[in-house]
């Protein structure tokens, strides 16, 4: 075995990748195995710990008597493993680099004599799972006709209420309605914004712009669910699948966790 090869990697993608980082939170999940390098046998019991590229610990799991273990994260990154038992050198691995696959498949290797090299080796990647229904917002997001909140924006902003994420935008107004408790969306004088959640019209036909009052967006969305907005202000950008006889007033388009499902 060429101990020098220090990391090699095998893909199968099975979805596409992310259009931009950080829109979609999802896990990724490493599924390793521990070995002796000497009878390439696995062995049982190894402590491994795992860690960020910049030494935060994130937490420990032990082999099975398949010598398996498996571990999760959140984001993409780089992560050591460092594997340890009695009677073997301790190993710690290069660093994994993520990159947009949800599945890793490992292989550590451990020497009672040496200090291996290259003591890591991915097996096999596939690719993270993406909802078609997602790829609408990133097209558009790319596009850049309207005005975009992704889910690294919302995670900064941290908001209580979604009403909390549009405060911001240019050219959006929030009216306090009924006991001022519920906001109304807006972007013209008495005319409320069209809302979309997960592709579906949610603003009811009252009869009138001001007619009632109808549906808030705080109503029908909890913040912590939410993936991504889109807000259309003039009728020219509104794209044709959101366009309907009110999309003059402007349009917001919401999208949770359910469509990414």
């Amino acid at each position: 075995m060429d101990m020098r090869a220090s990391l090699l990697m095998l893909a199968t993608a099975v979805g596409a990748g992310l259009g931009q980082p950080g829109f979609l939170s999802a896990q990724i999940r490493i599924d390793g195995q521990v070995i002796d390098n000497a009878n390439l046998e696995p062995i049982v019991g190894v402590e491994v710990r795992v860690s960020t590229a910049r030494g935060h610990r994130l937490g420990t799991v032990f082999t099975n008597d398949q010598g398996v273990f498996s571990f999760t994260v959140t984001e993409d990154g780089g992560y050591v493993f460092n594997a340890s038992r009695v009677g073997y050198q301790r190993t710690e691995t290069p660093i994994l680099w993520t990159d947009g696959f949800q599945v890793y498949e490992v292989e550590i290797r451990l020497d009672p004599k040496a200090v291996l090299l290259a003591p890591i080796e991915v097996l096999a990647r596939s690719r993270r799972y993406e909802s078609p229904i997602l790829e609408g917002f990133r097209e558009r997001l790319r596009a850049g006709f309207g005005h975009y909140l992704t889910l690294e924006d919302i995670r900064r902003i941290r908001p209580s209420r979604v009403s909390d994420l549009l405060s911001n935008v240019p050219g959006v107004q929030l009216q306090s309605s009924g006991a001022g408790l519920q906001r109304v969306v807006t972007m013209r004088r008495d005319c409320r914004a069209e809302i979309f959640v997960d592709g579906m019209l949610l603003t009811p036909d009252i009869g009138g712009a001001t007619a009632g009052p109808g549906f808030t967006v705080d109503d029908a969305v909890s913040s912590g669910s939410v993936l991504g907005i889109e807000v259309y202000r003039g009728l020219s950008t509104v794209p044709a699948e959101f366009l309907t006889p009110r999309a003059r007033c402007g349009v917001v388009v919401i999208w949770t966790r359910r469509s990414g499902d």
